[in-house]
């Protein structure tokens, strides 16, 4: 099979002979590999290399006929190497990519949405696919139009199937601060100077079994967030937030209010909030799509309603707006996809889709754009950690009256639990509250203890905009 990507695909698969038994599995991956390149004016590459012996119609499913999401928009993807290693020799055997293998397809999810019809899926076909077989992709999706010169991710090393080698590659430009978290048996990075004036952090593990169904516990893993400006940061700064960075316009209604007249004649902060939601719901249709192909391009609120549909960052933003023009407080709110987040490095990646935080006279409510629904009080929270990049008053317990809003805009992160008279949570996880832009943590009693720096954060005004 020769020498593909500086791996010797012969010696991993006969280290793969010696040390899983093929007999015993659908499918055995040979080479897991994932290379990060930040580049600046907010360009990012990220290529996947991935080559797997086959045994099985199962490992068919898995591996074969890949279906790789991508936004024509923002991003462009190159496929290198699409090709079946069998009867000793590679197809196809002049190594090239075949014309029928890469087929670009629409989702259906947004087939009837003008506006998102840039988002492809990619499907990758191998030729030559029979059992038993070994197939090998590789392809590069460059992203492109992020606000600010960084990016985070989560990388699990063990697969869903036994894997001999897998790796996580990050190339950022030298001077570059580099945060990570390994857990779980996960290794440190192997650091090292590239062209370029680049660094290379490398993360790789030999020998993983899978992962296996049900799933007993966390598997190794690591989070790295690399802002790719020299000097110091906050564990987040630009990595972090930059995602949620959405233009301050975009969450402000300016043209008349389309809500139902006598709206403002409710009885409460609750109905009027009840009515917001219900309006959203009536007047908008779903888009149950990934929103982060559009992280850095969401709609205003007024295209989303001209429109009547939206996937869950822009019905976020009509909501804002609809809220915040009933009178109620609507800041974005991320809640985490596990029971807790390790404070040092919180970044998007362990964070589901932005929802929302309404507040009001006797209401504190969790809003999901997504589904559409409203839930008062803190049980859509409970047991996870909370990010509100746009204000600190998420972090306070509920109040009677809305809480006034701070000089400057921060970023909190908060894992919610039983809290106390003075805020303070009890229980799992309730020390942590973050400000990643100024990069002091605080705990509970509201200590500094640490600080990477004390720039503020700036928000602009102009005329028409609310912040």
């Amino acid at each position: 099979m020769g020498v593909s990507g500086e791996h010797d695909l012969d010696a991993l698969w006969a280290k793969a002979r010696k040390q899983f038994d093929p007999a015993e599995h659908d499918a055995i991956v040979l080479v897991e590999s994932r290379r990060v390149t930040v580049l600046g004016g907010g360009v990012t590459r990220t290529k996947t290399h991935r080559v797997v012996w086959i045994g099985a119609a199962m490992g068919i499913r898995d591996h074969a006929d890949l279906r790789v999401p991508y936004n024509s928009a923002t991003a462009k993807m190159t496929v290198t190497a699409l090709r079946t290693w069998r009867g000793e020799t590679w197809w196809p055997r002049n190594g090239a990519v075949s014309e029928t293998a890469v087929v670009e397809t629409l989702p259906f999810a947004v087939a009837t949405a003008d506006d998102y019809t840039s988002m492809r899926e990619t499907m990758l076909l191998h030729d030559g696919v029979e059992l038993p077989c070994i197939m090998e992709t590789e392809y590069e999706i460059e992203e492109r139009g992020a606000d600010g010169d960084g990016t985070d991710g989560l990388w699990v090393f063990a697969q869903n199937d036994p894997a001999v080698l897998a790796e996580l590659v990050l190339d950022v430009p030298e001077g570059a601060r580099v945060s990570f978290l390994s857990r779980n048996g996960a290794p440190d990075p192997v650091i090292a100077g590239g062209a370029g004036r680049t660094a290379t952090y490398t993360w790789r593990m030999t020998d993983l079994d899978r992962l296996g169904l049900p799933r007993r516990g966390p598997a190794p893993g690591t989070l790295p967030t690399w802002p790719t400006r020299p000097g110091p940061r906050g564990p987040i700064s630009d990595g972090g937030s930059r995602r949620a960075s959405t233009p301050r316009r975009s969450w402000t209604w300016r043209s008349p209010t389309p809500l139902p007249r006598g709206f403002e004649h409710a009885p409460s902060a609750a109905s009027k909030a009840r009515i917001v939601a219900s309006f959203v719901n009536e007047s908008t249709r779903s888009i149950h799509y990934d929103t982060r192909h559009w992280s850095f391009s969401p709609r205003t609120a007024s295209r989303t309603y001209e429109t009547a549909y939206g996937h869950g960052l822009d019905r976020a933003v009509l909501a804002a707006a609809l809220f915040r023009e009933a009178g109620l407080g609507a800041e974005p709110l991320y809640r985490s996809i596990g029971v807790s987040v390790d404070d040092e490095v919180p970044g998007l990646s362990r964070f589901e889709s932005v929802a929302l935080r309404v507040t009001g006279d006797g209401i504190d409510a969790y809003y999901d754009p997504v589904e559409g629904t409203l839930a008062d009080g803190p049980s859509p929270t409970f047991g996870r950690a909370v990010w509100a990049p746009a204000s600190e008053n998420a972090l306070r317990p509920r109040a009677r009256k809305p809480p006034r809003k701070p000089a400057g805009s921060r970023s909190s992160l908060r894992s919610r639990g039983a809290t106390t008279a003075r805020g303070r949570a009890a229980g799992s996880g309730g020390r942590t509250v973050a400000s990643p832009r100024t990069g002091a943590w605080r705990d509970s009693k509201g200590k500094r203890s640490r600080s990477s720096g004390r720039r503020r954060a700036r928000c602009s005004r102009s005329e028409g905009e609310r912040v």
